[in-house]
């Protein structure tokens, strides 16, 4: 078992209890929220979006996270001692969207992204995720940024409710 595997294994056991499997979606927003003692509602939306990009459900007490899952979230922890909310929640969405890792998000990987916002109910204004790709792409390469990313998703208004 690799340190970091470790780490986020006690840190789940850590908030969540000792000898635990799973924890359902109440759990893990309300779980996070007192690890992190905060209250704010848009953190909430973070864990919110966090735990549907890990389960594909939305949290709830009937749906559950695995130790196994969790620890494969563990990595994008660390963003969440950036104060800007909203940046917390881009940068969140951006790694989770970025499945190759190389910095950059593709219109393949945009398109996967936008499919499950609306699966999660969430509309986007355009009808094809490809169209709202093309509005915020400004490279040549058919890649947005990170910053290209953040600075759209400021503009969406499910984002910042």
């Amino acid at each position: 078992m690799s340190s970091e595997v470790a780490k986020a294994e006690v840190f789940f056991y850590k908030v969540f209890g000792n000898g635990r499997s799973d924890v359902d979606g109440a759990e893990f927003i309300s779980g996070l929220q007192q690890h992190y003692n905060i209250e704010n509602k848009k953190y909430k939306q973070v864990f919110e979006y966090i735990f549907y990009f890990i389960t594909g459900q939305r949290a709830s007490e009937k749906t559950k996270v695995s130790k196994k899952k969790f620890v494969e979230f563990y990595n994008y922890l660390p963003v969440l001692e950036i104060p800007d909310v909203e940046r917390i929640l881009s940068l969140v969405l951006f790694k989770m969207i970025d499945k190759d890792g190389n910095g950059t998000v593709d219109e393949g990987e945009f398109a996967k992204f936008t499919a499950l916002m609306q699966k999660a109910g969430i509309k986007e204004k355009h009808k094809e995720g490809d169209f709202a790709f093309s509005a915020i792409k400004t490279q040549t390469d058919k890649t947005i940024t990170l910053e290209q990313f953040h600075q759209w998703f400021r503009t969406k208004s499910w984002a910042s409710d």
